[in-house]
Formats: structure tokens, C-alpha cells, sequence
């Protein structure tokens, strides 16, 4: 391997490794700027010394790596790789102390651009110094124990972040998303699974956010009386909305389709919505997956549904209160493969168009009805 001096990339994934050979492998490589070591395991390595220097490297991947050291491994690495844009650490012990990695070192790599750091049971408040980071494009901690308010916290000067993943945690973040306002690239924010609630920070000048989102989860067990979050009256690039298990007690937000051209997941389960299930005046052609099962719409499925909405390819809208028949223009979605109309009050008979036009129907479910 010594003529490869120009090798710019290297992956030993799922190997036992002495930490002599990543010594090599720096002076061999001068000019290696990815190594992947994921789902290894690293030997040799007495508290982060004589860790290899890699003057070069841009990538690390060290997910589910078994390595020993000590919670300064973070500072060892910033020191060691002076040119880290990427550092991924998800699923790997940390060493013993995983729970105050946070206060060792976690700002010192300071050209990150990427830095995932879930499933670590991390602990305790996100450090002020990760204001540092200017550079930070993606953010992952999430599936950790992380605490503390996201209105309080350095995340609300990270406003080169597009991509923030924040679940399976306990801050507290208010459904508003007003402490993001500013974040003009954030795209994708998923921060289902915490502490939840419908705080709004009255201080904030904006009254509309300067990101776009395509992507956004919240699903959580909200505070009652939260209404449907007022920022996504602003949003109009959304592709995936997933906003289930909120008591929101309002009606099917047909303009969320309407202003949504781009929309293809919409996930509403569990949220008190009631009403009518109203549709877009014109048809939606992305939206492949509809999941608004578990609320108290009343009322007709629309007999236009199936042409409203062609590209279907899971529809449900179980343990609702809906009445009358199930409309025959359910068999113009060539597409759907899962359909759920299960625990309603729907009556007559099922569509023979439906039995013939579905052509790619794998699962459904019409229990508990008063059908024929």
C-alpha cells in the first residue's frame, strides 16, 4: 500500500483495529481526507494519546465504533484532525463517560460542517461554546437524554443549520418554532419525541420565519388547546409533515395541501382534528401518503377524492366518525397499495371500481362499519 500516496479515501468498516495501524495509515496517506471506521473496534488507545495525526482529513465516520478512551476524545480529535468538516460518532460508547463528552471538546473542532452524535445517552444541556461552530450545516444529537429549552440554548445562533435533528430527547421546544426564526436554511427540522409545548416568545420581532422547510416532525403529546402552528402558513416547499399525537382541536388543514405543491407525506394521527374532511379545490399530484386515522372528522369522504388525489399510495383514515357510502373514484388511485377506512360509520356497498381500478391494493381494511 505504500505507492497508493495519493489515496485520498479509505473505508475498514466492521474490522478489529490496533490503533498502530491508524498510525501508519497517517503517514503512509498524507493526502487521506475520508476514513471510515464505522462498526469497528479500535485497540491499543491509552486515554486519546498517541492518537494519529491526520493533517488532511475532511470525513470521519466512526458510527458503532468500539473505542477505549476518555471524555476529552472529542478535543483529541480536533487536535489530531485540524481540517474536520464531517465527524460522525452515532451508536458509539464514548468511552465510560458519555455524559460529560459534551463539556469536553464538543466546540474545539471548529470547521465542522457535520456532526452527528445520536444514540450516545448523552446527558445534560447543550454547551455555549457549540456557538462556535459557525460553519455547522447538520446537527444530529438526537436519541439521547439532552435537556434544557431550545429558546435558552446555543441552537438559536447555529444559523448556518439546515438540517437539525433534535428527537428522542427531553428539551423543550415550542410548537411556535419562533427561537428558528432567524435560521433562513433550515430545511429539515425533526424534534418528535420531547418536552413539548405551546410556549411563544413575545420578544421576537419576526412574525414569520425565514426558513422554508421540505421536511418537519413534531409528533408529541402537546400541552391542550395548541392550535395548528401558525408558521406553516408561511411554508410552501414542504414535502414530508408529520404532526401526530398533538391535541389540536381544529379542522383538516386543506390550505396545507393547497399551499404545498410539493407535499408527498402528510401524517396527522392522533391529533383531535374534527370537522369535515375537506379537500383542495385543485388535485394533488405528489401526495403519496395521507395518515389521518384517530381524530373526529365527521361528514362524506368527498366522491372526488380518488381524482383530488391520484398518487395515494396509503390512505387512512380510521377510528373517525365519517358516514355515508366509500366513493367510487377510490378506484382511480392506480397507485394505492394501503387503504384503511376501518372503525366509521360508513354504509353501502364497496365500489366495484375500487375491487377492479386499485390495481396495486396489498392490505384493506373496512372493519367495524355499517357496510353491505
Amino acid at each position: 500500500l505504500h505507492n497508493f500516496t495519493n489515496l485520498e479515501y479509505l473505508t475498514l468498516h466492521g474490522s478489529s483495529l490496533h490503533i498502530s495501524l491508524l498510525q501508519s495509515i497517517a503517514s503512509i496517506f498524507p493526502s487521506l481526507k475520508n476514513l471510515s471506521i464505522s462498526y469497528c473496534e479500535v485497540n491499543g488507545v491509552v486515554h486519546g494519546q498517541g492518537f494519529p495525526h491526520f493533517k488532511s482529513l475532511e470525513h470521519l465516520g466512526m458510527m458503532s465504533t468500539r473505542i477505549a478512551l476518555n471524555t476529552n476524545f472529542l478535543q483529541v480529535i480536533s487536535e489530531s484532525m485540524p481540517s474536520l468538516k464531517y465527524l460522525s460518532l452515532s451508536y458509539s460508547t464514548l468511552g465510560t463517560n458519555s455524559s460529560r463528552i459534551l463539556d469536553r471538546g464538543l466546540c474545539s473542532p471548529v470547521h465542522l460542517q457535520e456532526l452527528y452524535i445520536g444514540s450516545n445517552d448523552l446527558r445534560g444541556s447543550l454547551p455555549w461554546c457549540m456557538t462556535n461552530l459557525t460553519s455547522l450545516r447538520i446537527l444530529d444529537v438526537s436519541s439521547n437524554q439532552l435537556t434544557g429549552s431550545i429558546s435558552s440554548s446555543p441552537l438559536i445562533h447555529l444559523t448556518s443549520i439546515e438540517k437539525l435533528y433534535l428527537s428522542n430527547n427531553h428539551f423543550q421546544i415550542p410548537i411556535s418554532l419562533e427561537p428558528l426564526f432567524n435560521h433562513s436554511r433550515l430545511k429539515t427540522f425533526y424534534a418528535d419525541n420531547n418536552e413539548l409545548n405551546a410556549e411563544i416568545t413575545q420578544s421576537h420581532s419576526l412574525t414569520a420565519p425565514n426558513f422554508q422547510l421540505s421536511r418537519l416532525s413534531l409528533s408529541s403529546g402537546y400541552e391542550d388547546g395548541v392550535t395548528f402552528p401558525k408558521f406553516l402558513y408561511h411554508q410552501h416547499d414542504l414535502e414530508t409533515v408529520e404532526l401526530s399525537h398533538i391535541k389540536m382541536n381544529g379542522e383538516f388543514p386543506t390550505w396545507l395541501l393547497e399551499n404545498n405543491t410539493k407535499l408527498r407525506q402528510l401524517s396527522l394521527v392522533n391529533d383531535s382534528l374534527g370537522g369535515p374532511f375537506r379537500l383542495p379545490i385543485h388535485s394533488h399530484k405528489r401526495l403519496g401518503m395521507l395518515d389521518i386515522s384517530n381524530n373526529n372528522f365527521r361528514g362524506h369522504i368527498p366522491i372526488e377524492i380518488g381524482d383530488v388525489l391520484p398518487s395515494l399510495y396509503l390512505f387512512n383514515n380510521s377510528m373517525n366518525a365519517l358516514d355515508g357510502s366509500i366513493p367510487s373514484s377510490l378506484g382511480n388511485m392506480k397507485f394505492l397499495q394501503i387503504l384503511d377506512l376501518s372503525n366509521n360509520h360508513l354504509t353501502g356497498e364497496i365500489p366495484e371500481h375500487l375491487a377492479v381500478g386499485c390495481v396495486n391494493l396489498q392490505s384493506l381494511a373496512l372493519s367495524n362499519n355499517n357496510l353491505q
